[in-house]
């Protein structure tokens, strides 16, 4: 046996001094605990709906402090969580409560990290066999007793192992049973790269008593609502970094959330990460490499070292493994480039078939300085298009999560003459605002369809209803996500040793200010803008929104007078039944659906086989979604090609229209809602 892999080996050295730590912690003051009253107080001053600050509220934040540190709801006992629990309805209002509780959490928390270790040490020494009936399986809360917790968490090893030989092998030789020696060998790795998870997380915040209290205030801040958050003032320059446009790039800026995985928070407009249309900002970064190169894992590496790795690819060239937001991975890959500062980065396509269409895909609601931004960028876009001759416009704002509600405005404007979008209110008081277009005059007034998704958010959602309230655009694919809220990045005012009131540099708040209201005054917070015309989703599993959060805020419709002039209703339920028929009648759709309905049903099931086979058959060999749609773009109506008259600076890169009008030319829903708005233009024809 190889000896980096012997079992005989101490995988956690520091489990000595590790338990050391945990007898000195309790009735020790806790350094920042009283922050929380600050965030509070900041919260009833400029929180848009402030909640009373009572059990409820602490319950709140009790349920949003628990679940962020009890990893996967399995990291502590029912013992664990019976002491914790005294303090359920008292936690959250702030004083010497909070601080006890805090104190008592990182007591509680460091004595079961320190049990976890030896487990973890013990299991991986232990012979391992994946010939029995073992399954992996999460427990209730209350169901885990320390046996249980031993088993969960044996049982979770086991699957990682496995997960492991499987990743590393050939697709040809997957079915073998795995050898003794290939067993000892992962068994080693996983234990240390399980434990190495926990401790990168909390080392990102200094040390246990650290990340335990920034989890408890982050928990504070999110009770109030979902986007009101807080940072630390490291994670928030981190955060407002931006990307150069002038370097070797892929375009991709990344944070370690508090999952402790590598998110993606921005991508610079523009770069190969933008014109790819494969990568969003939530995504996942699980590991990465150059093509044809087994992925780095970055479990273990620093955010700086991640990032540092990411943009210094030797080859220029590196494949990304993501998990999307639905939980679906992707593998993308990119080559580095210059983004160049003058560059149009809303790149044009054109759908040439029976019918001209123009296809604009728009990732995020950008800004930029002065009067350019995406709303700019996609103006020139659509000037492209008319110059082509196009005679109707899909704008694709799958995934995209939102971001300026200025931008927003103004790309409404674009296509509408005058006149209300939507309303705005900065209190709950009724004081209400129209937000207009202001200027008259349409840059692009051809037929238009806009495509959502489950994934599409906050600016995305009031562009989308702004349109479909005038009857402007024809909203296809799935309900969006349920945020008709608004934030703002707010300095966090702590009291001195004096008690006097001092704006300090440890923390920034951003803050719920504000919620959009549809110009009917109706409001689509918690469950999206409701398609007209609804296509299969993409993503498998429970439909996630902003409902789904337990701090999620609820909204009444509003009443104010409000002067906008709807075009002639549009035809949707005639081009409904054409879309419904259509997918009926394609084996593709028909089958993808079956599928799609089999994945969510076997993600309700939480149990997974530990035997070799039963694992490979059932869990690991299921039904590959690409198999449906192969023949997409042999059989497309349309052909697809970049706009002709280009509107940039230098020529569009060769290899990033081939990867672009790839994508477009493999997606069922480009295809399906090209054919519904090809429908449309001929109902308006006839």
């Amino acid at each position: 046996m190889n000896a980096p892999y012997s079992t005989t080996r101490t995988l956690f050295p520091f489990l000595l001094v590790f338990s050391f730590f945990t007898t000195i912690v309790k009735g020790q003051d806790v350094a920042n605990c009283h922050i929380a009253d600050d965030i509070i107080v900041a919260a009833q001053t400029s929180h848009y709906a402030p909640r009373d600050i009572d059990s409820n509220f602490s319950e709140l934040v009790y349920e949003e402090f628990i679940s962020s540190i009890n990893s996967g709801q399995q990291f502590f006992t029912s013992s664990d969580l019976e002491k914790l629990e005294v303090y359920k309805y008292t936690a959250g209002l702030g004083g010497e409560k909070t601080c006890d509780f805090i104190s008592l959490s990182i007591d509680t928390y460091k004595s079961r990290f320190s049990a976890l270790a030896q487990l973890l040490d013990e299991t991986s020494k232990s012979p391992i066999s994946f010939s029995g009936n073992d399954v992996y399986r999460t427990f209730d809360k209350e169901e885990l007793t320390n046996q249980n917790w031993k088993s969960y968490w044996k049982s979770y090893f086991k699957m990682n192992v496995l997960f492991a030989i499987i990743g590393a092998r050939d697709s040809t030789d997957l079915e073998r049973t795995p050898s003794a020696e290939e067993i000892d060998k992962w068994k080693y790795q996983v234990g240390q790269n399980m434990i190495c998870r926990f401790e990168n997380t909390i080392n990102s915040y200094g040390a246990i008593d650290q990340y335990i209290t920034d989890k408890f205030l982050k928990s504070v801040a999110h009770a109030f609502d979902p986007h009101t958050t807080l940072y630390s003032m490291a994670d928030f320059k981190q955060f407002a970094t931006q990307l150069s446009k002038n370097t070797m790039t892929y375009g991709i800026e990344v944070y370690r959330n508090e999952a402790g995985e590598i998110e993606i928070y921005n991508i610079l407009p523009g770069s190969p990460a933008w014109n790819s249309n494969d990568i969003n900002t939530g995504d996942i970064i699980i590991g990465t490499g150059a093509k044809g190169v087994k992925p780095t894992d970055f479990t273990c590496m620093s955010t700086a070292d991640v990032q540092a790795l990411i943009e210094t690819s030797d080859s220029g060239e590196a494949t990304f493994h993501l998990r999307k937001k639905s939980g679906d991975e992707v593998h993308v890959t990119l080559r580095q480039s210059i983004v160049e500062v003058q560059s149009n980065i809303i790149q044009s396509y054109l759908l040439e078939g029976e019918r001209k269409l123009g296809y604009l895909y728009l990732p995020s609601f950008y800004e930029g300085e002065g009067n350019s931004g995406c709303a700019t960028d996609v103006g020139k876009a659509l000037i492209q298009l008319k110059r082509e001759g196009v005679e109707g416009l899909i704008l694709d704002l799958r995934d995209n999560g939102g971001g300026s509600m200025e931008e927003a405005i103004r790309l409404s404007g674009i296509f509408i003459n005058y006149g209300a979008l939507s309303i705005l209110s900065t209190s709950v008081l009724d004081q209400l605002e129209t937000l207009k277009d202001m200027d008259r005059g349409v840059l692009f007034d051809k037929p238009m369809v806009i495509l959502v998704n489950e994934y599409s958010a906050s600016a995305s959602e009031l562009f989308a209803a702004a349109m479909q309230d005038r009857n402007r655009a024809i909203i296809v694919g799935n309900s969006t996500f349920g945020k008709s809220t608004a934030q703002r990045i707010l300095p966090l005012t702590i009291r001195n040793e004096n008690g006097n009131t001092v704006e300090t540099d440890p923390y920034v708040i951003k803050i719920t200010f504000a919620s959009f209201y549809r110009v009917t005054g109706q409001t689509h917070q918690g469950e999206g803008v409701q398609p007209d015309i609804a296509l299969p989703s993409q993503y498998s599993g429970t439909r996630f929104n902003e409902s789904s959060y337990p701090s999620a805020l609820s909204f009444e419709p509003v009443t104010k007078k409000t002067y906008y002039f709807p075009a002639d209703p549009l035809p949707i339920e005639a081009l409904k039944e054409l879309s419904t028929r259509r997918i009926q009648n394609d084996s593709d759709w028909t089958q993808y659906i079956a599928v799609l309905s089999e994945e969510q049903e076997e993600k309700k099931d939480k149990s997974v086989p530990l035997n070799y086979e039963a694992f490979y058959q059932s869990y690991m060999d299921t039904t590959d979604r690409e198999e449906f749609f192969i023949h997409l773009s042999e059989n497309l109506p349309y052909s697809v090609a970049p706009a002709r008259y280009t509107m940039r600076f230098t020529s569009v890169n060769e290899d990033e229209n081939e990867r672009n009008i790839r994508s477009i030319s493999n997606d069922p829903w480009i295809a399906e809602t090209y054919q519904i708005l090809n429908d449309y233009l001929l109902l308006n024809t006839n």
